[in-house]
């Protein structure tokens, strides 16, 4: 049986590949316990460097590095005990409308011994904290907290609505509005309660039984609003014909009208 590592996952319209906002998320991840410290980062070229928290300035100089337009970088501690992951993109709006999954920028967490950790509130808890301070910090319009066996999970509908309800689902302001979701006090076979402007929804069930939709997965999604989530209807998730509901985001800090260079190729970023 594969090892479920325990994965919290945030997405945001704000633009990541600013090394003052990223600082801003180490600090908070600071107080992770220290077993799971990392030790090495990896940059957007791929080079890779000691990490420590008192010395992050080799890491904050990897972002954006030479990407401004799309890269990633991690810090994390080696046999995939902990990870931290960044992903930002700049594009234009015919970029993204040909890239939807790429409108939002995201940060994710990974830990390997994620189905003991669920078991434990007193390990759990403090990271749900830092997730959802993670959320406020970037202002995320929605994230994720769930057991995963990383053999490639896809969220499917990715830009044009919700891919899944997992475990934990933290919706941001627009989704709230959009949901309704303060006027939601009771859905059957789940916790909802306030989390700053937004709404964490908890499932009522091990998290291990989660780790494929379900129907007590569907059940809740059809309380609150299918044409929000994939997957209510046989979609192509390249191409979908379906309609979808999303709400109007701020794409504010991530459209841009210059050119990028990828490769030998020169994109034109109208």
């Amino acid at each position: 049986m594969r090892k479920l590592f325990l994965i919290f996952d945030i997405e945001t319209t704000k633009y990541l590949g600013t090394p003052s906002r990223i600082d801003s998320a180490l600090n908070i991840l600071q107080r992770l316990p220290g077993k799971y410290e990392p030790t090495r980062c990896k940059g957007p070229d791929f080079s890779t460097a000691m990490f420590r928290w008192q010395n992050r300035e080799t890491f904050l100089w990897m972002i954006p590095g030479g990407s401004p337009f799309q890269g990633s970088a991690r810090i994390y501690k080696t046999r995939s005990i902990f990870e931290f992951g960044i992903t930002w993109a700049k594009g234009t709006r015919d970029w993204f409308a040909d890239h939807p999954a790429m409108r939002f920028n995201s940060l994710g967490l990974q830990f390997r011994d994620g189905e003991a950790i669920v078991r434990s509130p007193d390990l759990l808890d403090p990271l749900v904290d830092i997730w959802l301070e993670l959320c406020a910090l970037v202002e995320a319009t929605h994230g994720y907290v769930y057991l995963d066996s990383c053999t490639g999970y896809e969220p499917r509908g990715e830009g044009y609505c919700l891919p899944r309800l997992h475990w934990l689902t933290f919706f941001g302001r627009e989704y709230v509005e959009l949901l309704h979701l303060r006027q939601k006090h009771h859905i059957d076979g789940a916790d909802v309660r306030g989390a700053g402007s937004g709404v964490m929804l908890r499932i009522q069930d091990n998290p291990a039984r989660l780790v494929k939709p379900s129907p007590v997965e569907w059940a809740i999604i059809e309380q609150l609003e299918r044409r929000a989530f994939w997957g209510h209807e046989a979609d192509d998730w390249r191409a979908p014909t379906k309609s979808y509901l999303q709400p109007e985001f701020d794409w504010t800090e991530i459209l841009t009208d210059k050119t990028a260079w990828r490769g030998d190729v020169a994109v034109s970023l109208k």
